[in-house]
């Protein structure tokens, strides 16, 4: 029996799953449509409101299976919804992601909005940020970073989101850590 048998056990027996359990079940998953079904079954099956735990959870699997786009199309979602560009630690599970994604993709460039995720979860999302049919600024902003890094490689985007860390007052300022994702990231695609 799997875990996913387990998990699908559950279900049929009326537990309902909660954010901690979504979090766990996100990093059994080996690759990115079996992430984007269970993001969608989270939303529409078991009501799970989406935190920024949960967020960063599917950020760094879309990452560790090899998916950098789809780790960027979640990066796009979350920062919609952040008012104030999010925290440090979630723009570095970002890099993390593009560090990890860089091991096998990692010249790849990025195509966040045809990704797996977005293409299998743009009709289950809602538009992030909407109020009135009008973007906020939020999601305007997330959009303007996700534009840029429309067909850079991983090394490439993680410099420019290290750059935009470093230059704008609007994101969080890097750290130790922010430096060596990125570097990581252009040493798998052979740009160090």
């Amino acid at each position: 029996q799997s875990a996913f048998d387990l998990f699908d056990m559950m279900i049929s027996r009326g537990i309902c799953p909660d954010a901690y359990t979504v979090t766990s079940m996100v990093g059994l998953h080996k690759d990115s449509v079996g992430l984007s079904k269970l993001w969608a079954r989270s939303i529409t099956e078991f009501q799970v409101r989406m935190t920024p735990i949960i967020y960063n959870a599917f950020i760094t699997a879309y990452g560790k299976v090899g998916d950098p786009s789809s780790a960027s199309w979640a990066f796009y979602k979350f920062l919609s919804i952040q008012s104030q560009g999010g925290r440090r630690k979630s723009w570095n599970i970002f890099l993390g992601s593009l560090s990890n994604g860089s091991r096998n993709r990692g010249a790849d460039e990025l195509d966040v909005f045809s990704s797996v995720a977005a293409l299998g979860l743009e009709r289950v999302v809602d538009e992030p940020g909407k109020r009135g049919g009008t973007k906020s600024d939020s999601a305007r902003k997330a959009t303007d970073i996700m534009s840029q890094i429309m067909g850079m490689d991983c090394a490439q985007a993680g410099r420019y989101i290290l750059d935009q860390m470093t230059a704008s007052e609007e994101y969080p300022s890097p750290d130790s850590q922010s430096y060596c994702l990125v570097a990581t990231a252009m040493f798998h695609v052979g740009t160090s």
